[in-house]
């Protein structure tokens, strides 16, 4: 019997090969699934903002603010919510902070090469002392380089319910 003489070039290259195609299939499912757990991540985020700001205006018994914020001390006038999102009493009902209006929450975020935008025409979303939110539903969209079918989105109903929906489950969602 001839005794183990390691392993040949032949050998080497084969379990390359399979290597390779092993790396090939697996790296592109890998940055899918990370892209999908930050979406999922920053989509938990502002469901629990939203939540919690509508908990707010029940408790306080005040109109309570949501809007998009860089700084954390005032509303940016746009629609893209990727930088910060500020909660505050709006004690005067004019959906800006006043010095006077405390400052409930503020959650700075690096945006990550997300887009996150509201609707048109809801550029700061409203909750009223019964925990509804006047107006028409609102929706908050999380898009990322891979476009429409992989985005999602955060329903704001008028009931003050907030309810997720995911491109990948046939729900048609915008990205800008």
């Amino acid at each position: 019997m001839k005794g183990n003489q390691g392993m040949t070039l032949l050998d080497s290259l084969m379990a390359m090969a399979v290597a390779v195609l092993t790396l090939s299939l697996g790296v592109p499912a890998m940055q899918d699934f990370l892209r999908n757990r930050r979406m999922d991540a920053w989509l938990g985020g502002l469901h629990t903002v939203l939540n919690h700001a509508r908990q707010q205006a029940v408790i306080h018994q005040h109109a309570v603010v949501v809007c998009a914020s860089t700084t954390g001390d005032r509303c940016d006038a746009g629609v893209e919510w990727n930088r910060g999102v500020m909660v505050f009493l709006d004690r005067n009902h004019d959906r800006q902070h006043q010095l006077d209006e405390r400052v409930l929450h503020y959650w700075h975020m690096d945006d990550a090469g997300l887009q996150v935008h509201t609707s048109s025409g809801r550029k700061t979303l409203r909750f009223l002392p019964n925990g509804t939110s006047p107006g028409s539903n609102a929706r908050i969209s999380l898009c990322d380089d891979r476009g429409p079918a992989s985005a999602r989105a955060l329903v704001l109903a008028n009931t003050g319910r907030v309810r997720q929906e995911r491109a990948d489950r046939g729900v048609r969602i915008r990205c800008r």
